[in-house]
């Protein structure tokens, strides 16, 4: 089981508002080759009426961590874009979750300081292993290992 990021309205939506960001969400997810899995919204019971969602990020490869950890990176970059975009169209907020652990907070739009630095950790992950990730690319990753 690989490390996800989980991401959940920071106050609960009406249900109207909450039909148009889960379509959104949903398209946008629709239309995209994910590299481990796609964005995956729930009813939390314990949170009635928030949105919730969760996505899995690493596939973890036997051959290639970096290459793992590089389209993880991909794919949470894509998932903040799309929460920040929900909350400026949609006027809500977002908390967000890595591994379980609090990873910030998306208001009016915008990623916080914490978030920021969590999408960065996985630059800080690349220098400490002394891995290059401009060498990757996403669409050779994605052909090459099709049955991730």
């Amino acid at each position: 089981m690989g490390t996800s990021l989980s991401y959940k309205t920071m106050a609960p939506v009406s249900e109207p508002a909450r039909q148009r960001v889960v379509d959104y969400l949903e398209s946008e997810s629709d239309g995209r080759e994910w590299w481990a899995e796609s964005i995956i919204l729930f009813d939390n019971p314990e949170a009635p009426g928030h949105i919730c969602g969760d996505t899995k990020l690493f596939c973890l490869l036997d051959d290639d961590d970096a290459a793992d950890c590089w389209m993880a990176m991909q794919d949470a970059a894509f998932i903040v874009e799309r929460l920040e975009s929900a909350s400026r169209d949609h006027g809500i907020s977002w908390e967000l979750f890595l591994a379980g652990e609090p990873a910030g907070k998306i208001l009016n739009g915008e990623r916080d300081e914490v978030v920021a630095q969590m999408l960065a950790s996985f630059d800080l992950i690349a220098d400490v292993e002394h891995v290059d990730f401009s060498q990757y690319d996403r669409e050779s990753l994605l052909r090459r290992y099709p049955d991730r």
